[in-house]
């Protein structure tokens, strides 16, 4: 859901969250757990690249767990591409 926060539907709240966002609360821990399935959780950078390089090679089904904020997450991407345009367009001005 986090990249329809992009669009212009995003401002309509409701009906955005329940609609486009789709925010999900299963517990994968157990659902994981009920098909017996490994299950990890990365709370943060350092320990999800740890544990992907743990699970190269490993033969089997392993779920890696993140979770972010999706508002967050979306105000940071509209930050980086406002200044990747501006960047650009510096760029093709010159």
């Amino acid at each position: 859901g986090g990249i329809f926060g992009h669009l212009p539907v995003a401002a309509f709240n409701p009906p955005f969250e329940e609609y486009w966002a789709t925010p999900q609360t299963v517990d994968l821990a157990a659902l994981c757990a009920a098909y017996q399935v490994k299950h990890y959780r990365a709370d943060a950078p350092s320990a999800l690249v740890a544990r992907l390089a743990e699970l190269v090679g490993r033969p089997g089904l392993h779920v890696v767990e993140v979770r972010t904020d999706r508002a967050r997450d979306a105000a940071t991407r509209k930050t980086l591409f406002a200044s990747a345009a501006r960047a650009a367009g510096d760029t093709f001005a010159k």
